[in-house]
């Protein structure tokens, strides 16, 4: 079981680059400013002829949700698709910030713990359980989507290689 959020995998499919191409931009909508998205499309990013990079459209909020970039190999039998899936910049920024803040927040009951001053060992271990179960939600939040998004790839573009 992957526990980090982070995903890599392959799709083969009989198709050309030009083909894929035309394929994902059906449902993927050009990134803009800020505006009301399309029901019609289900992500949102750039495409090229040598890949993609898009997020999917979601109407609730999850910080977790993956980067999908995707590149392009032509093969004897088609094309290649290896795909990845991380976190955003901006939510690795988050965690890590949120996760020093609460490990500095946890050195005062920790110390006092040790000194032998603070009697409540519970209480001394909170702030060190506290980050530990924000980045299971984190995580969770990203495998969530990201479960997501590789089963409508593999529907629009064909099945995934084995890892």
């Amino acid at each position: 079981m992957k526990f980090w959020p982070s995903d890599c995998f392959v799709i083969r499919t009989q198709m050309l680059p030009e083909g894929i191409v035309k394929r994902i931009n059906s449902v993927v909508e050009k990134r803009s400013g800020f505006h009301w998205p399309e029901r019609s499309k289900r992500f949102r990013g750039e495409v090229s002829q040598d890949g993609f990079k898009i997020r999917r459209i979601i109407y609730y909020r999850n910080l977790s949700r993956p980067v999908v970039r995707g590149d392009f190999h032509p093969t004897e039998q088609g094309t290649e698709v290896v795909v990845r899936m991380d976190l955003s910049r901006i939510a690795n920024v988050m965690m890590t910030l949120w996760v020093l803040f609460a490990c500095l927040f946890a050195t005062v009951p920790i110390s006092l713990l040790l000194r032998g001053r603070l009697l409540d060992s519970a209480r001394a271990l909170l702030p060190l359980v506290v980050p530990v179960i924000a980045l299971f939600f984190h995580f969770a939040g990203f495998w969530y989507e990201a479960k997501k998004q590789r089963k409508m790839l593999t529907r629009l573009l064909g099945e995934p290689e084995k890892e």
